[in-house]
């Protein structure tokens, strides 16, 4: 999938090599393809402040559904008994109150390319595709990092059930977002063809 800063750009190097008739063209393409409607769906899927319908309101996306689900090893969980602490190894303490990260516990499921993912010896979040595990923001690990910060060493304390949920929705809105790159791409290649084109053609 092209990241919106990759999608910049290209954007940028084809108009100052004369690729597009000008910079109008381009915006007047996009807005002649579905590229708004693509925007506000990338938008809510990184907006954590607000829902979105089929991701973490029901009912879920069938394909989602599945995603990140936090499943007992054995039995009921119970927060009460600290079922929820994050003790797999995911962060400790560094030098001057910085958190490094940790390894954690992520097994590869066997024959599939996703992952469980433990909080602990209890608990873990089931089914989280490989693609959606390694995803990057500002070269982190999105969901590593987040739970690197949550160590009960470091925290203090167990997840709340919303912080295990939190992992669960980061996971859905990360594939929901990874399954719109054929979209976005196809998107960007439409208003690339019809900015290119002459008046003239059109």
């Amino acid at each position: 999938m092209t990241s919106s800063a990759e999608t910049q750009r290209l954007i940028e190097q084809e108009i100052q090599a004369g690729g597009f008739r000008d910079a109008a063209a381009f915006v007047g393409a996009a807005v002649r393809h579905s590229s708004a409607a693509l925007g506000r769906q990338v938008a809510a899927l990184l907006d954590i402040e607000h829902s979105v319908p089929g991701v973490n309101v029901s009912p879920i996306r069938p394909e989602l559904r599945v995603i990140g689900v936090l499943t007992a090893v054995s039995g009921p969980l119970d927060p009460n008994a600290g079922d929820l602490d994050l003790t797999a190894g995911w962060g400790h303490g560094g030098k001057g109150g910085v958190t490094m990260p940790g390894k954690g516990k992520a097994v590869a499921r066997s024959g599939a390319a996703t992952y469980d993912v433990y909080l602990n010896d209890k608990a873990f979040w089931s089914n989280i595709p490989s693609a959606v595990w390694e995803y990057t923001l500002g070269g982190y690990q999105v969901i590593k990092k987040w739970l690197s910060y949550r160590e009960k060493e470091l925290l203090g304390r167990g997840l709340t059930k919303e912080e295990a949920r939190h992992v669960t929705d980061m996971a859905r809105r990360i594939a929901a977002l990874l399954l719109m790159g054929p979209a976005l791409d196809a998107n960007y290649e439409a208003v690339k063809r019809d900015a290119k084109t002459p008046k003239s053609q059109k």
